[in-house]
């Protein structure tokens, strides 16, 4: 157990105890054990840098789902197209180097699906080390209300 009476007023000790903790909800303990005895600066600090945490895992979540959805739409596109390429070469239209290129392009969009598969597991794995729960089936961005404006 790690004395937290001690250094308090160093914040770098202080977040690199936090970066040791598994969840959310035992940095919001950490938070307030430091609240109960020390300094604000680094309570201060701390709820920042937990806060930030959150908001990286979330925001990085949805750009890989984002990214996937992309690339699995990229690859749907690209598979029409090496078909369009091959009757066009089964008519004389187009050469076997065409259908070639167009064989790569698909394979290459393969490839960057699977990495973003692979991008979205790791991230879905950082959320469930910092928030503490696994990810809802997908998360969705906020959308502003756009109507009359509040004064």
């Amino acid at each position: 157990m790690t004395d937290y009476t001690a250094p308090l007023t160093d914040i770098r000790f202080l977040l690199n105890e936090l970066a040791g903790l598994p969840d959310i909800g035992a940095q919001v303990c950490f938070v307030g054990q430091v609240r109960d005895f020390g300094d604000s600066q680094a309570v201060t600090a701390l709820e920042q840098q937990v806060l930030y945490n959150v908001i990286v895992a979330y925001t990085g979540l949805v750009e890989a789902q984002e990214v996937l959805k992309l690339n699995q739409n990229n690859v749907d596109v690209l598979t029409v197209n090496v078909q369009a390429t091959r009757d066009r070469f089964d008519i004389g239209d187009l050469t076997r180097t065409d259908v070639a290129q167009s064989e790569a392009q698909l394979a290459s969009g393969r490839t960057s699906l699977l990495s973003a598969e692979s991008t979205l597991n790791t991230t879905r794995a950082n959320y469930r080390r910092i928030i503490g729960v696994e990810p809802t089936a997908r998360l969705t961005p906020g959308r502003p209300e756009i109507g009359r404006a509040h004064v």
